[in-house]
């Protein structure tokens, strides 16, 4: 079954294709024994997540668990099955600080982590990477968040989910080039839309737009209030009209969107409304699906039909609830599978992993493109030396320097009262 992927790869490096990409490594024994369980059956992988609170989804991690199993059916890591075990901050960044330093604690310093969420992902970077345990920040698109790490640290850092700074520059140029020249802009008061929020006002500027400061409203972190209605009126006041509607940027969650849709039905007025896909959770639509006939956002792009059905056919059967495009599942399903395959290739430690990680995702003339419904062959692939370029459920994994991935943008729209997704960008 392997061969019809392995023979190839094996023939490209016969023909000195690959030099470099196949470099001999160091004594396996020698890379293992950095590993706190390298000596244990099962290597355990733990996640700082954010199960409960505000901000939390605890499918992220069960998505994770999916892609585990994945591995573990096709031998698991260097011999070891996986086995994942998750901390909830319960969406606190204070006490997920409480809890990485207690994971950093001496002896076993743990040499990766991961985090579903900004709240866990930010203190992440900034005391783990920097003690160079390697980070896997899936669950945040926190703008520039590697800069919250030591120099060296930033080294120890990748995520599979864009940056936000990327998506809402994307965001500013669909949004004007749709003819909005004015806007208003209502961003939920947190540090990931906030900084969402300037970068789209930036570009949104740069492109020649309008947005008057007195119409940039930001409104409470909190999933309990039952109007915006004071915020939606300063934002409408400065906004501009497309297709006879006053245009409304909404940066935030499902929760904000919701909330200003019933402000508007109570006000009875008609937005013209743009976002991105972080309003695509929960029940958004869910009182008045009306008020968002003809929103318009951005999202990041999934991955080729291929690795995202196989994806979502493995999540389909252990969890039929969970639908596989909830924002970041696809990219906490990579996370596992990115580390599997650098762990595979370089070693368990969390050098290991940081000199290898671009070795098995990104792009190369001499490399073959394999995804999730190859990862058996990736797999034999990487423990034979074969260069590979690993594509995900997500999309690319192509990693830039400070560990961001590299995405395309698709567009979605509300018909019918629901979110469509619509072409690529």
């Amino acid at each position: 079954m392997f061969l019809r992927y392995v023979v190839p790869l094996a023939a490209t490096l016969a023909v000195g294709c690959a030099s470099g990409a196949g470099a001999e490594d160091p004594p396996v024994a020698a890379r293992e024994a950095a590993f706190s369980a390298a000596d244990a059956d099962e290597l355990t992988l733990t996640i700082v997540a954010s199960k409960t609170g505000g901000n939390s989804d605890p499918n992220r991690v069960t998505v994770m668990e999916v892609a585990a199993a994945e591995v573990n059916e096709l031998g698991g890591v260097r011999g070891h099955k996986l086995r994942l075990t998750a901390e909830d901050n319960a969406s606190s960044e204070a006490l997920a600080r409480e809890i990485i330093t207690r994971l950093l604690a001496p002896p076993k310093v743990p040499d990766v982590l991961f985090g579903t969420h900004t709240s866990n992902v930010l203190p992440l970077v900034q005391l783990a990477a920097s003690k160079h345990t390697f980070v896997f920040g899936g669950g945040s698109s926190l703008p520039n968040v590697v800069d919250n790490a030591t120099a060296e640290g930033a080294q120890y850092f990748a995520r599979t989910t864009p940056s936000g700074n990327l998506v809402a520059q994307r965001l500013a140029q669909l949004t004007y080039e749709d003819g909005a020249s004015q806007i208003g802009v209502v961003y939920l008061a947190d540090t990931v839309s906030t900084q969402y929020k300037d970068d789209f006002v930036a570009k949104f500027r740069e492109l020649g737009g309008t947005v008057f400061p007195e119409a940039i409203q930001g409104v409470p972190p909190t999933s309990t209030n039952p109007s915006y209605s004071a915020q939606f009126a300063s934002a409408l006041a400065g906004a501009g009209q497309v297709r006879g509607r006053p245009a409304v940027v909404v940066i935030g969650s499902g929760t904000q969107l919701k909330t200003l849709l019933r402000d508007a039905t109570a006000a009875n007025v008609a937005v013209q409304w743009y976002t991105s896909h972080g309003v695509q959770s929960g029940d958004a639509l869910a009182e008045n699906p009306a008020a968002a006939e003809g929103l318009r956002g951005v999202k990041p792009a999934k991955g080729e039909a291929s690795h995202f059905d196989h994806y979502a056919a493995r999540l389909a059967a252990s969890h039929p609830g969970i639908k596989p495009d909830g924002t970041a599942y696809p990219n906490m399903y990579d996370e596992i599978l990115l580390f599997a395959l650098a762990a595979e290739r370089g070693g368990l430690s969390a050098n290991g992993i940081r000199t290898s990680i671009r070795e098995v995702s990104n792009a190369d003339p001499c490399k073959i493109k394999l995804g999730p419904e190859h990862l058996a062959a990736a797999l034999v692939a990487v423990r034979l030396g074969v260069p590979i370029d690993f594509d995900g459920a997500s999309g690319s994994l192509e990693l830039d320097a400070r560990g961001d991935v590299a995405a395309g943008f698709e567009e979605f729209h509300v018909t019918g009262g629901a979110f469509v997704s619509g072409g690529t960008l």
